[in-house]
C-alpha cells in the first residue's frame, strides 16, 4: 500500500535541470560545473577505511546523545581555532 500523496511529489530539481540543459553545449575552453550534490568526486583518504573497519562493531549501537568525550574535545578545539 503506497500513500496516494506520493503522486503529488514533483521531480527532483536537478533532474529537471539536467533535462533543460541536455542540448546545451558549453564552450570548448570552459569546463562545466557539475550541478549535482551528494556524490563524492574524489576518493577519501585511507585513514577513513581504517577507522570504519576498526569501529565496524559499533555500527549497531547508538552513540551517546552528548557525543563521546573525544568528539566533544574535537569540537571544542575546532571552535577555539575558528
Amino acid at each position: 500500500m503506497i500513500n496516494d500523496r506520493l503522486a503529488l511529489l514533483r521531480d527532483y530539481p536537478f533532474r529537471r535541470l539536467n533535462g533543460l540543459l541536455k542540448d546545451v553545449e558549453p564552450p570548448r575552453d570552459v569546463e562545466p560545473l557539475v550541478m549535482s550534490i551528494g556524490e563524492p568526486q574524489h576518493p577519501y583518504p585511507d585513514f577513513v577505511t581504517e577507522q570504519l573497519t576498526k569501529h565496524a562493531g559499533l555500527w549497531s549501537k547508538y552513540p551517546p546523545t552528548n557525543g563521546t568525550s573525544e568528539f566533544r574535545t574535537a569540537v571544542t578545539d575546532w571552535i577555539t581555532r575558528r
